[in-house]
């Protein structure tokens, strides 16, 4: 990874695959430098694990469903949680399933220069 190398790895279950995928932001967020990183999990639940995860690592992270969407919504005031990544300094992980990745609410953030720019990972 340092050498910008691909890497290949056959690792069990709780071994680490996940501190090795989010280790490119956990550098950049040493070296002081901005961007986002999208991680794709198949379940709500791994979202949320994973963003738990990325918090544990010292990283701004966000699990984004359709039902945290909402949830932000019903706040008082509403949140808006793609408006919450797009503000937020430094390194930030976004954790969704291929769903919301795919879906109308992401696709219009993705559009945004600003947004699309910030995406480094």
């Amino acid at each position: 990874l340092v050498q910008n190398k691909d890497l290949f790895l056959r690792i069990t279950t709780g071994h680490g695959k996940t501190l090795i995928l989010m280790s490119p932001l956990i550098a950049a967020q040493a070296r002081f430098k901005e961007g986002i990183g999208i991680m794709t999990a198949p379940t709500k639940a791994l979202c949320d694990q994973e963003a738990a995860c990325g918090t544990k690592y010292g990283l701004k992270s966000w699990a984004i469903s359709q039902d945290t969407l909402d949830a932000a919504r019903l706040q008082e005031p509403p949140i808006r949680l793609f408006d919450e990544v797009m503000q937020a300094k430094g390194i930030r992980l976004v954790v969704m399933s291929p769903q919301m990745l795919n879906s109308e609410g992401f696709r219009k953030y993705e559009k945004m220069p600003k947004f699309r720019k910030s995406i480094r990972w």
